[in-house]
């Protein structure tokens, strides 16, 4: 006779998969295209928010007209 008691001490048997090692080579694969991807797509939204605050940097920073303007006055 089974009990909760018996199932949280002694989970039932998982099981084994058996793949072939062209299958897993396949898999490793795919992971890693997958992993490639994400990352490419990280460093693209990298590149443009350091492009957009690059601009945004060069229209806050005085011009040179300015800063002598200001320096004189």
């Amino acid at each position: 006779m089974f009990s909760m008691y018996d199932q949280f001490f002694f989970p039932p048997f998982q099981g084994v998969i058996v793949v072939s090692d062209s299958e897993l080579k396949d898999l490793k694969l795919q992971k890693k295209q997958h992993e490639l991807k994400l990352l490419e797509h990280r460093k693209n939204e990298l590149d443009a928010a350091i492009s957009e605050l690059t601009n945004e940097i060069k229209l806050l920073q005085p011009s040179k007209k300015e800063a002598k303007v200001s320096n004189q006055g």
